[in-house]
């Protein structure tokens, strides 16, 4: 992982292996670790060759969005079995 521009589409792509963490299986976790600052410039959409009206730029956009959203779903449905379990047991 260079400290240079990269195309737009790689960027979506490492974006979208960060946010999920993929890149785990790949890199090392001091490499990871290393490397923390390039990877959040790279999904900011920084160091890309393309303008910012790209179509890879707003796919990234897209992408982060709709991991936000996960998460927040998987932590929602979390909150919600917690509370069911929690008022199963008390009655």
């Amino acid at each position: 992982m260079g400290d240079g521009e990269i195309e737009a589409g790689l960027g979506v792509v490492l974006s979208l292996a960060h946010a999920t963490g993929s890149l785990r299986i790949h890199f090392e976790r001091k490499e990871l670790k290393e490397r923390k600052a390039r990877l959040k410039a790279i999904t900011a959409g920084e160091p890309f060759t393309a303008g910012a009206g790209h179509p890879a730029i707003a796919a990234q956009k897209a992408v982060k969005a709709a991991v936000a959203a996960s998460q927040a779903a998987v932590a929602a449905t979390q909150a919600a079995v917690v509370a069911s379990i929690a008022a199963s047991s008390s009655s």
